[in-house]
């Protein structure tokens, strides 16, 4: 029996429509006996078991080639009874395709092609679903869901071109964090070694020792008794002033109110003064 594929989309499909519906009763009897289920549960579980219904092929049929395969398991979903050609009735009854989530770095399509890649597609009558591979969606005759194919991977390009981007900006700012820390990180350097060279010059000038800040900022020329720089006496000053219970100018900021002035003076002497002088 010559058979002429009716239409160039499956044109790699070489088994006639009704050896083929042959075959899927045969597999269906098979499917029957083994406990497989054709209602879609789980994906691990169906690529299980679409494994399974392509060793049974190819050990009852021999090597069918990926395009037979493929229109096999088509068959196989689709309502028994009411279909009586490939198009419309089998490669153009699937009502939507969805990308699974599931990675498997040694998979197969339904029709036994190696991917990492899954699809899921629906019969819109039996509501049965295959596993196939993302090439051969529309490689093996399912045109109607070409838009949607192309679609969704345009989607999906769309989104890691943003997700990228995301990236890019992101190693962008941690660049620059690290630039301004490598920065910030150089100035205290070069500010220490300012310092330690202000030190050395003032050590070897003379400068004597301050127990408050431990660096040589003491003049030469200052008293034996001066133990502390200028800094460090007005910080020990203010430390001690806050001890004894001064309050501090809500201008200057200084411990220069006594504890024993009424609660309404908030300003020392030179501060009220300035504060209550005429502009």
């Amino acid at each position: 029996m010559s058979f002429v594929s009716p239409s160039p989309w499956i044109s790699k499909v070489t088994i006639p429509f009704e050896d083929a519906v042959e075959k899927v009763n045969k597999l269906k009897i098979y499917c029957a006996v083994e406990g497989i289920d054709l209602n879609f549960t789980s994906i691990e579980g169906r690529l299980k078991q679409q494994e399974k219904i392509r060793n049974y092929i190819k050990e009852t049929w021999g090597c069918l080639g990926y395009p037979n395969t493929f229109a096999l398991f088509a068959l196989l979903i689709a309502p028994e009874n009411t279909v009586t050609k490939w198009l419309p009735d089998v490669m153009e009854s699937v009502e939507r395709c969805e990308r699974t989530t599931i990675i498997v770095d040694d998979g197969h399509c339904c029709c036994g092609h190696h991917t990492t890649q899954y699809f899921v597609i629906t019969n819109e009558i039996t509501k049965r679903s295959l596993i196939v591979g993302s090439h051969c969606l529309v490689k093996y005759g399912l045109e109607c869901l070409k838009d949607n194919f192309n679609q969704m991977i345009q989607k999906e390009r769309q989104v890691e071109k943003e997700g990228k981007q995301l990236e890019r900006e992101e190693i962008k700012r941690i660049k620059k964090l690290e630039t301004e820390k490598a920065k910030h990180e150089e100035e205290e350097r070069m500010k220490q070694v300012k310092l330690r060279w202000e030190e050395e010059e003032k050590q070897a000038n003379g400068f004597k020792l301050c127990k408050g800040c431990n660096r040589h900022t003491i003049s030469p020329d200052s008293p034996c008794f001066k133990k502390l720089c200028l800094s460090c006496w007005n910080e020990n000053r203010k430390e001690t002033r806050k001890e004894t219970g001064m309050r501090p100018c809500i201008d200057c900021k200084r411990f220069l109110i006594h504890p024993d002035d009424p609660e309404w003076r908030v300003r020392c002497g030179s501060c009220y003064y300035n504060w209550k002088k005429p502009i």
